[in-house]
């Protein structure tokens, strides 16, 4: 099979490194030295890491090399089962308190604390904690709990069973499902990886006795086995002594079951699997071929050498296949290939080819994935590809380097968690930069070749071939023997060498005429520069450190689609894909790839209903090649015939798919009963699709960005003012000008509809599940106190609905409820509950959301609850101060609407009483504004 395409290479020589390292020799680095590591004498792995970004914070971690596949069949969802009882009690902290105990010190369940279980791991995280001494050593004592002492007590145990079935019913997707049915035949004669996914068997989860949890936590839970993780802000030195005093009392096991791992053995003979489902919304296709099981170290040169030779082979195999993507009848829609695990098992690799392709065009697909792979293996790459690879690497490593002083906690923790539960090295930024620029320049084409050559073997052994597919009229599914043998015929097919077109050229062949700043002014309140160009663009400048290597820009302005002719609408509402759908400038947006493959900048832009911007980011090396970009952005839409006869196939495709989407009903329900049938809120359909012009919507793009003196240019980040300014005369000077000023038209925009409104209707669904949705709204003024009430109010309620809607009724894996304000087109509130149960208790379940919802409204919330959220707020907004991201927001929100909502936050936050939430929550269920939707889902085979 496949003589020349897929030929067996037996002997390939070494990889070499530079001179200057030997291959064979250990990394000076298995694991970065900012984190201390060690063991305990009953086999406990700790890693501690003193960092104080964010500041004076800490994060928790218990890591578990243990999962669902350890299971037995009485157990089959346990592992996970386990996971949600770690919050039900444990020896220190009974009932609730954990979360209680948190919470009061502003770590929010959910959103700080929190846990997985997944296949092969388990992972429990306290994240964002203050850096206080006694809080430090409660949360240490809280892993303790995790690890060794989590009750497990029949009343509790009991009363989640059904908040886990919700689960199952919330999470029971065309994905899943078609996931659940391929496993037994890509992992046959009963690999335990077939029939582990963690949310289990719903007649186990149900039924089993309590007892069989316990089992698994006792033989499982143990410290040879876990893995403690403290980062942040401490003394590395104490909470080492404190570990080692709690853990004193935590036994080594004695005769403890080994921990196996589960092995993928070869197959003889293709594995072939095709699976569809009813409410699948794409198509995919993997064709994956298992390497040999690799039994040297990982911990040498050698094996971080052929990782990242591996890297490279990928991203140019990437770019291919993009460039496939973006033909006028493309094979697919996207593909990639790479090397990982073997679908969920971390015992056995292998290199997957993924494409996603259109509905019913399975053959093209494979013919396409097949091909670009042949083209590759036969041929090889190309020098001027590796080139540009092994320059975006570089851009990587550099970009890390450079921030390597401004890491934050979450990324100390990640390289524990990978050093622990897959034993894998994790650099320092320091050594990672180094050793891969003296790995890189080293990679040579013959190196990537041969490794991309050696993924694939000249039999069919060791090869899986799936395709997972949508079902509707236009739905074409193989058998598995049609697939088979497709894919056979598919690697006969000829190929021609690769040919690489690109040539480097400089973005703006001509320089505009540049303008000038003629006015400077200093904002104090927010400790930024404006200048004023003599265009009439306003720029801000804003430079901070919170990031060593990084600048953002945000240009916005006001009017929107909300200025366009509703007859416009087919144009304006595809308009934002089809201006980036043909690149810039000269450039199209392969080309455009190509040419920036090394450099860190890219630009976004989008208009919405009330206001375009144009977004961007860069390094500070690339900050010039961010003003081009921008530049072009504003001044150019290139047409690309091709690339629009792809995009408006590709949609055809999606407009069909969404109709089996189990959310449209809901979508379309909502919609109708909010705003009617108005012109610019209504599903866009095929038929608004046929009516697309693509130059016109690319002149109505071009129309909303012609005015530079209608537009605000932020730039927040490590930016150096007196560096830019040339540099923003030169290109943000240059813009073209009417100067005229414009606003946003609110009076075109649909009124919502008032009063009463209600829907409730039955649907087919492949897993009924039903859905409630309720939404209040009405007039509310748009201030800083009203914004922070409306999100203590949201947060109250997620309490109270955690407590009564899934702890006591055991109705819903989680209730969705957030109330936001509107500045336009008017000054407004709306409140929406959103939640996911069965059919039994919908009705009962969406009154008493209501019913808990007026009760803070005639009682306020608790003490308690309000002084938790205030100190959570005051805690989130301690971090976000110290973040760009919160600087952009704050400065666009000065800017563009006038509203300071940084200089009197906390005093706000402070002023803000129970009563404030009770009133506002008053003001929402008193409002005559209220629409309610059930959607019950039923059987498939009900009768109509």
């Amino acid at each position: 099979m496949m003589k020349n395409f897929m030929k067996k290479i037996f002997f390939v020589a070494c990889l070499l490194a530079p001179a200057l390292l030997s291959a064979q020799q250990p990394l000076k680095e298995t694991l970065d030295p900012a984190i201390r590591v060690g063991k305990l004498e009953n086999g406990l792995t700790y890693y501690l890491c003193h960092n104080n970004l964010p500041e004076n914070r800490v994060e928790f971690y218990i890591a578990q090399r243990v999962g669902s596949i350890l299971e037995e069949e009485h157990q089959r969802g346990l592992a996970h089962f386990l996971e949600h009882m770690a919050f039900n009690g444990t020896t220190h902290f009974p009932g609730k308190d954990i979360i209680n105990y948190l919470e009061n010190n502003g770590v929010k369940f959910g959103a700080n604390l929190n846990a997985y279980t997944s296949i092969d791991e388990t992972v429990y995280n306290i994240s964002d904690v203050p850096a206080r001494e006694g809080l430090i050593d409660s949360c240490l004592l809280i892993l303790h709990d995790w690890a060794s002492g989590i009750l497990l007590e029949g009343d509790e145990i009991d009363a989640e069973r059904k908040v886990i079935h919700e689960e199952w019913r919330t999470r029971n997707s065309a994905n899943l499902r078609m996931l659940e049915a391929i496993l037994p035949i890509i992992y046959p004669d009963s690999n335990r990886y077939a029939y582990r996914m963690p949310i289990g068997l719903m007649e186990v989860v149900d039924n089993f006795p309590h007892q069989a949890i316990r089992d698994y936590y006792h033989k499982w839970y143990r410290p040879d086995l876990q893995g403690i993780i403290v980062v942040g802000n401490i003394d590395v030195d104490k909470v080492e002594a404190r570990i080692k005093e709690l853990w004193k009392d935590v036994p080594a096991p004695v005769d403890a079951a080994v921990r196996e791992y589960v092995q993928v053995p070869d197959n003889d003979a293709p594995i072939v699997a095709v699976v569809s489902d009813k409410e699948a919304l794409s198509n995919s296709l993997r064709i994956a071929f298992k390497q040999p099981v690799d039994t040297t170290s990982k911990m040498t040169v050698e094996a971080t050498r052929k990782d990242l030779v591996r890297s490279l082979v990928s991203m140019m195999f990437a770019t291919r296949c993009s460039e496939l993507s973006q033909l006028e009848n493309p094979p697919f829609i996207m593909a990639a290939g790479s090397y990982g695990d073997y679908f969920y098992s971390p015992t056995r690799k292998a290199y997957t080819l993924v494409a996603i392709f259109k509905t019913g065009q399975w053959k093209q697909a494979l013919e396409g994935l097949v091909s670009v792979t042949k083209q590759a293996y036969e041929f090889g790459f190309t020098q001027s590809e590796l080139d540009r690879a092994v320059a975006e690497m570089e851009s990587y490593v550099r970009k890390s380097y450079n921030e390597r002083s401004t890491q934050k906690n979450s990324k100390f923790v990640d390289k524990a968690l990978t050093h622990f539960l897959q034993q894998e090295p994790e650099f320092s930024e320091e050594y990672s930069y180094e050793l891969y620029n003296q790995l890189l320049p080293g990679v040579t084409l013959k190196d990537v070749n041969e490794t991309f050559r050696q993924f694939f073997p000249t039999d069919s052994k060791n090869m899986s071939l799936v395709l997972m597919s949508d079902e509707n009229e236009n739905s074409v599914i193989p058998t598995e023997e049609e697939l088979l043998n497709t894919f056979f015929e598919d690697c006969k097919i000829a190929v021609e060498p690769y040919k690489d077109e690109h040539q480097e050229r400089s973005l703006i062949p001509q320089m505009p005429e540049k303008g000038r700043i003629v006015k400077t002014t200093e904002n104090k309140i927010f400790d930024a520069t404006e200048y004023t160009l003599s265009n009439g663009a306003k720029v801000v400048i804003k430079t901070t450190d919170f990031k060593a290597d990084e600048i953002q820009m945000y240009a916005l302005s006001h009017g929107g689609t909300s200025l366009f002719d509703v007859k416009d609408r087919p144009n304006y509402y595809v308009m934002n894909s089809l201006v980036s759908l043909g690149g810039m400038g000269d450039f199209s947006t392969m080309e455009l790839m190509k040419q920036l493959s090394g450099i860190q900048a890219s630009v976004s832009a989008s208009v919405s209903s009330y206001a375009e911007t144009v977004s961007g980011s860069s390094t500070i090396k690339d900050f010039e090649t961010l003003l081009q970009l921008t530049y072009l952005r504003f001044t150019t839409t290139r047409v690309d015939s091709a690339r629009y006869v792809a995009w408006k196939s590709r949609m055809t495709n999606s407009l069909k798919l969404s109709e089996s989407d189990p959310m449209r009903p809901i979508s379309d329900t909502v919609s109708y009963l909010t705003y009617g049938n108005h012109e610019r809120v209504r599903r866009f359909t095929q038929d608004d699709l046929d009516k697309v012009d693509y130059q016109r919507a690319l002149d109505l793009f071009s129309s909303r960005v012609d005015n530079a003196a209608d537009f605000v240019f932020i730039f927040i980040g490590n930016i150096d003012k007196e560096a830019a300014k040339p540099l923003i005369e030169q290109y943000i000077g240059a813009l073209p000008s009417t100067g005229k000023h414009e606003k946003a038209n609110g009076k075109v925009m649909p009124k919502e509809r008032t009063g009463y409104r209600e829907s409730i209707f039955d649907q087919k669904m492949e897993t009924p599940k039903t859905m409630v949705y309720i939404t209040y709204s009405g007039k509310e003024k748009y201030n800083l106190k009203n914004t922070i009430v409306m999100s203590m109010l949201s947060q109250v309620m997620r309490t109270v609905y955690t407590e009564t809607i899934r702890e006591e009724e055991g109705g819903t894996y989680g209730v969705s409820t957030s109330g936001s304000l509107s500045r336009t087109p008017k000054n407004s509130f709306s409140y929406v509950i959103a939640f996911d149960t069965n059919k039994e208790q919908a009705s009962s379940l969406a009154d008493r959301t209501i019913a808990e919802l007026k009760k803070v409204a005639e009682e306020g919330p608790s003490t308690e609850t309000f002084d938790n959220i205030r100190a959570y707020m005051q805690k989130e907004y301690e971090s976000s101060i110290k973040e760009n991201k919160y600087w952009a927001s704050s400065l666009i929100n000065y800017y563009m609407y006038g509203n300071d909502f940084y200089t009197d936050y906390l005093k706000t936050l402070n002023s803000v009483t129970p009563q404030d939430v009770q009133k506002m929550a008053k003001k929402v269920v008193t409002s005559k504004n209220l629409m309610k939707v059930i959607r019950y889902g039923i059987p498939e085979d009900s009768a109509e």
